[in-house]
């Protein structure tokens, strides 16, 4: 796993609740841009999108072809209620745990497009 992927995996591990810090480290990993209304790129990641806080944002990160599920109920493991797996081309099976839902979905893509590469 690259310093970089291992660092977000790692902050996303350890974090309890969602944070804008973690969202702009996805953000720029991802490539994402937040552009103007007439095309022009803007520098900074103050805007980007709520990875961390938000399933319906963090599903947009799941790799093309990949197929997730969130088994329930999952038994609580270290205050971490939530697993998050996924299924794709590339890689076999990847899952994270956490304690929200959208923290799991996050870890799981991050070890999807890490094992994508």
């Amino acid at each position: 796993m690259s310093n970089q992927m291992n660092n977000i995996v790692e902050m996303l591990e350890s974090a309890d609740v969602g944070s804008r810090e973690i969202d702009e480290k996805i953000a720029k990993l991802v490539g994402w841009v937040r552009t103007t209304a007439d095309g022009k790129h803007l520098r900074g990641y103050a805007y980007c999108p709520n990875y961390t806080t938000s399933m319906d944002t963090a599903l947009t990160l799941v790799p093309d072809g990949g197929d997730w599920q969130m088994p329930l109920p999952f038994h609580e493991y270290n205050n971490k209620l939530f697993r998050c797996e996924i299924y794709g081309k590339g890689y076999v099976y990847v899952y994270g745990v956490a304690p929200t839902p959208a923290l799991a979905i996050c870890i799981a893509v991050m070890k999807a497009i890490e094992e994508t590469k």
